[in-house]
């Protein structure tokens, strides 16, 4: 078996290369309470905290559309149950963002630690 070492990588047709060791198009950590914050992230320009519980992503380098899959999880504050992620469409353009919500107790709620993966073809 052959064994191919690249630093980057570029799908045929898109403008952006990513890194390998961040096989997805786009991830982000970030601290969601008090002043969200980026701690770590791949593809991620910046951070919007929408309102409590709700925040937006924006892509260094869109996705060449906006069919593009969203995963996610939170640090649970509590004990409470109903803890998760709803995310929905940005009404902004959702190829070079993605806005989601934080659930906790079956009501939105800032979270002090965020992680979020996107795949889908870079622009």
């Amino acid at each position: 078996m052959s064994t191919i070492k690249v630093t980057n990588i570029q799908a045929t047709g898109e403008t952006a290369s990513r890194a390998v060791s961040g096989v997805a198009a786009a991830w982000t950590y970030f601290k969601g309470d008090g002043t969200a914050a980026i701690q770590n992230s791949l593809n991620t320009s910046s951070l919007t905290d929408v309102s409590t519980g709700t925040y937006q992503l924006n892509w260094s380098s869109s996705f060449s559309n906006a069919l593009y899959t969203q995963l996610g999880g939170k640090h649970a504050l509590s004990t409470l149950t109903g803890n998760g992620f709803n995310f929905h469409s940005s009404t902004a353009s959702v190829s070079n963002s993605g806005q989601f919500n934080a659930i906790e107790n079956n009501t939105q709620a800032d979270s002090d630690k965020i992680t979020t993966s996107h795949h889908g073809d870079l622009a």
